[in-house]
């Protein structure tokens, strides 16, 4: 298990490294957020998950730290160490290696879709031709800050241009305790079966986009 471990600790910090913004997240089957991100300090990862309270709008974000040291893991919350003599210290792995599991699962998902999509930048009033006559251009930026506990966002506003017909569509920027929601994703009967998925978003500026048939 200890092997294990460390083995899927270092499987993270490879990812998050290769990964410009540093921070990767993704949902779970929940929808709850999985979030790993890089620390300051090398041997640090932080760990987080962000899942709506019951019966309430407002979101619970729970976060550890995870480092290593001298081949043993360590986690702690709120600056306190959890020991590996702690039962919770047991639950904690045994839910780490999960999660780890289903990051990984979704990685290779998305790798898949890179093998067979396309990357575009597309930039605030430019339009983009795609295959079989359609176009895409990026119309607007709105953002929004909602209330205490609730993720704010930015929302792009696009148009798909599809034989001289518009469809309106949006795509979103969800964050909440400086952590990135997953990337918003579209797609439509209308969209002659093309799937979109944010990469990078930045707002009143461009979206990197990964478009995929499907």
């Amino acid at each position: 298990m200890k092997s294990k471990l460390m083995e899927s600790l270092h499987y993270i910090k490879d990812e998050i490294k290769r990964d410009k913004n540093q921070s990767i997240s993704i949902y779970k089957q929940d929808y709850s957020v999985l979030n790993f991100r890089n620390d300051t300090v090398p041997e640090n990862i932080y760990w987080t998950t962000i899942r709506k309270e019951i019966k309430s709008r407002k979101s619970i974000v729970e976060t550890y730290k995870v480092s290593y040291s001298n081949n043993n893991v360590f986690f702690e919350k709120d600056g306190v160490l959890i020991k590996n003599s702690n039962s919770e210290y047991k639950i904690l792995v045994k839910n780490f290696l999960s999660d780890v599991l289903i990051f990984k699962e979704s990685q290779e998902k998305i790798l898949e879709e890179f093998k067979t999509g396309t990357v575009i930048t597309l930039k605030l009033g430019d339009t983009i031709r795609l295959k079989e006559g359609l176009s895409l251009s990026l119309t607007n930026f709105i953002s929004k800050h909602v209330f205490y506990g609730q993720p704010s966002y930015a929302r792009a506003e696009l148009n798909l241009i599809k034989e001289n017909k518009n469809i309106e569509f949006s795509l979103s920027n969800q964050f909440l305790d400086g952590i990135n929601y997953p990337g918003d994703t579209w797609t439509s009967d209308e969209s002659n079966n093309y799937f979109f998925r944010v990469l990078n978003f930045k707002y009143d500026d461009s979206l990197e986009i990964l478009i995929t048939k499907k």
